[in-house]
């Protein structure tokens, strides 16, 4: 958001006839985006007309583009999508005549994010996907990341949360780099969505705070009122009612006064949830009949599903069942057509509520059965695979017996049918006892019919007991699991806050990209960096396993290196790792078992410009030191297509028998120059089209063939390249990756 000074500047720029057109229609652009657009939208519109009126007269199409993606963004504000996707759709167009494809691609991004708030997930994924494509064409970070978020939004609604957090994760990373306050409230406020949909409120009230600090000092008012509404969300799930609708109504104030009919729906909405826990039932269906005809205005799917099922559960509570079913049945259809998993599940508990009341019984016995399918669906892949062995188990054995009972059904039957005929044939001789044979025939057949009965009826009460069984041992995997995964992720905040920032890392090393993928929520491989003395050090180390056990070498390792530089004074990269074998021996061995674990590390110094320089740059003619274990180091000269390599000792940071001081290099580097510091695991990877693993000579010619790009650009192709080449397979390992251009 520019200051006001600026604002008059512009102002002025617009209001003057002898300033050239081009800068005056600049001028009122800069006006409608960044002074109004996110604090008084309908204003916004206007000044974007303006804009657009000026550029259509003067013939300037990018201009004109650039107001209608504006007032695209203003409709959607307001909660208008239909006229939001047209308007897009226009400025697209243009885009595209004069081949702008960073406007092209942001349009096509919000017309993404209008898809998926109306619950059309798949075009949604569509059109965030073109966008990304073209972001990453262009190397426009900023795009990349709105682009990233967006398909967050996406999976986090089908109810995948894993590939919805590896988004929102990316998306923040870059608008931390680029230092975007607004792009970070918005990832800080999302990842608040999924820390409250598994509810850890705490630590979603975290992330809902910062948001709001955040679009607070940017002024964002759109932001704000969503941040006060999810927070509120989280002091009704804490039960904390006071608290939630102070929330709601400060959300309805704001969204009031920028007229965003979407966050006024979505405030009526939550007032109304409150006042439903509150049991007082006239006043909630009084505010969800307010917000319903504007979900339905923007077609929002998932607004008009919530309303409606929320209203079933107020007339099952009143005793209304027909009313209830009505609204119940109507939200399942619409979840159902649009794929939303979470409502699914709302709706599949609503209406086996519903069928139990009508006495429906073996409707609400399969609406049951749908609804664990809807909520197991969204647990943890853990819970998941388990659930479904369960769940499939007691498919099985109920498949089972029901076809034993149907087959012993059909053998008496047939039975039965084979006595009846032999009647038939001696009912000419046997007149006399036709009597007597018919009685006795239906005593017979009763008394199976009831026996029948009988055994089906046990059948039934078995069955259910090892629904209730199942149900038993998946609640307490889901709280044994919940406890183990809480633990790992409190881990992996332990082992973030031991690496390197990137901001730290890119403020050294401007020309420079991190690849680092765990495979799983914590790691064994790690990255470090340390500056003394004028020189930086830098290292990528790969612990014994990965996982749990790999991280807690990791920490042991880390310590080691840290700890040689900190209090040995060492800066010599083979004295770092002679000392660093010797400390993670000496820890090791205060256990009684005997362990075996350590590291493969690449260390290097380098030194820096001298005093009077600048301080983050490295000499024209650098001198830079290198010492391994297991791990080589290679370097690509500038305007060389060959790859020097530097290998390592063989021998780990560790236990070993025949132990010697490690080696050092010294290699004079000129300004232009590139190196890579790895861990084993990219080229351990199996992938491709037979499965293989790829091996270090194929990841040697890979590197080898990107090296002519920016280092980002290397490091976003390394990312592409080993998702690709894993395809469906497992991540076998840990991946860790530093390329550093001098």
């Amino acid at each position: 958001m520019l200051g006001n000074n600026e604002e008059d500047s512009l102002w002025a720029i617009w209001n003057n006839p002898k300033e050239n057109d081009t800068t005056r229609i600049i001028a009122m652009g800069r006006i409608a985006w960044d002074h109004y657009l996110f604090t008084n939208p309908d204003s916004a519109f206007i000044l974007a007309q303006l804009e657009y009126d000026m550029a259509n007269k003067t013939g300037h199409k990018k201009f004109m583009a650039k107001a209608l993606n504006t007032q695209g963004v203003a409709y959607y504000f307001r909660g208008d999508y239909s006229k939001a996707i047209e308007t897009y759709e226009k400025s697209n167009k243009l885009f595209l005549e004069i081949g702008m494809k960073g406007g092209a691609a942001s349009t096509m991004n919000n017309i993404g994010l209008i898809y998926q708030e109306q619950g059309e997930y798949g075009k949604a994924l569509e059109y965030a996907e073109k966008s990304m494509i073209i972001y990453r064409e262009m190397g426009k970070e900023e795009g990349i990341a709105s682009a990233y978020n967006n398909m967050g939004l996406i999976y986090e609604n089908q109810g995948n949360n894993p590939k919805a957090i590896d988004y929102y994760m990316k998306s923040l990373k870059i608008h931390e780099k680029l230092n975007e306050p607004q792009g970070v409230a918005n990832c800080l406020n999302n990842i608040g969505n999924l820390y409250k949909g598994q509810a850890q409120f705490d630590e979603a009230l975290k992330f809902y705070e910062k948001c709001l600090k955040l679009s607070r000092e940017a002024k964002d008012n759109f932001s704000e009122a969503n941040a006060l509404g999810n927070m509120g969300l989280t002091y009704l799930d804490m039960e904390n009612s006071s608290k939630a609708l102070d929330l709601f109504e400060q959300s309805l104030k704001i969204n009031e006064s920028i007229n965003n009919r979407q966050g006024i729906a979505n405030a009526y909405n939550n007032i109304a949830l409150v006042y439903q826990g509150l049991k007082e039932y006239d006043k909630a269906l009084s505010y969800y009949d307010r917000c319903l005809p504007i979900f339905e205005e923007n077609e929002d799917k998932e607004g008009e599903a919530i309303v409606m099922n929320n209203k079933a559960n107020i007339y099952l509570e009143l005793g209304q069942t027909e009313l209830a079913y009505e609204n119940a049945k109507k939200s399942m259809e619409i979840s159902e057509e649009a794929g939303m998993i979470e409502q699914l599940r709302n709706g599949a508990k609503t209406l086996w509520k519903i069928y139990k009341m009508k006495g429906r019984y073996e409707d609400a016995l399969r609406m049951h059965e749908k609804y664990l399918l809807f909520r197991d669906s969204m647990d943890s892949e853990i819970n998941k695979k388990e659930l479904y062995r369960q769940e499939f188990k007691f498919q099985y054995e109920k498949q089972l017996m029901a076809d034993s009972i149907s087959n012993s059904e059909a053998q008496k039957i047939k039975d039965a049918q084979i006595d009846k005929e032999r009647a038939e044939k001696e009912k000419q001789t046997m007149k006399s006892y036709f009597l007597f044979g018919g009685l006795s025939l239906m005593i017979v057949f009763s008394g199976f019919i009831f026996n029948r009965f009988r055994v089906t009826r046990n059948q039934k009460l078995i069955i259910e007991e090892q629904k209730e069984k199942v149900d038993m041992a998946f609640d307490e995997l889901e709280m044994k699991n919940t406890e183990i995964m809480d633990s790992i992720t409190y881990a992996k905040r332990i082992q973030s806050a031991i690496l390197p920032s990137t901001a730290q890392f890119k403020a050294k090393f401007p020309e420079s990209f991190i690849l680092y993928k765990p495979k799983d929520i914590v790691a064994g491989d790690f990255y470090w960096m340390y500056e003394k003395d004028g020189k930086i050090l830098v290292a990528v180390a790969d612990c014994t396993g990965h996982g749990v056990p790999g991280a807690m070498v990791s920490v042991i390792c880390n310590y080691g290196l840290t700890h040689s530089v900190r209090e040995y004074g060492l800066i010599k990269p083979n004295e770092i790792l002679d000392k660093s074998r010797e400390l993670v021996v000496e820890e090791f061995e205060k256990s009684d078992d005997d362990v075996q674990d350590g590291m493969d590390v690449a260390v290097v110094s380098i030194e820096q410009q001298q005093e009077g320089k600048s301080a983050q740059a490295i000499n024209n003619s650098s001198k830079l030191k290198y010492s391994g274990a297991h791990n080589p180091l290679w370097i690509i000269r500038k305007d060389s297509e060959e790859l020097e390599e530097i290998k390592a000792t063989k021998q780990p940071i560790g236990k070993f028998k025949e132990a010697k001081p490690f080696e050092l290099h010294e290699i004079e580097l000129q300004k232009g120059d590139t190196f890579y510091l790895f861990s084993d695991g990219f080229a351990d990877q199996f992938g491709g089209e037979k499965g293989k693993k790829l091996k270090t000579k194929n990841f040697k010619d890979l590197i080898t063939s990107l090296s002519y790009l920016s280092m980002d650009e290397q490091g976003q192709r390394l990312d592409e390249f080993f998702e690709q080449w894993r395809a469906d397979n497992e991540q076998i390992d840990d991946v860790c990756v530093i390329g550093i251009r001098l």
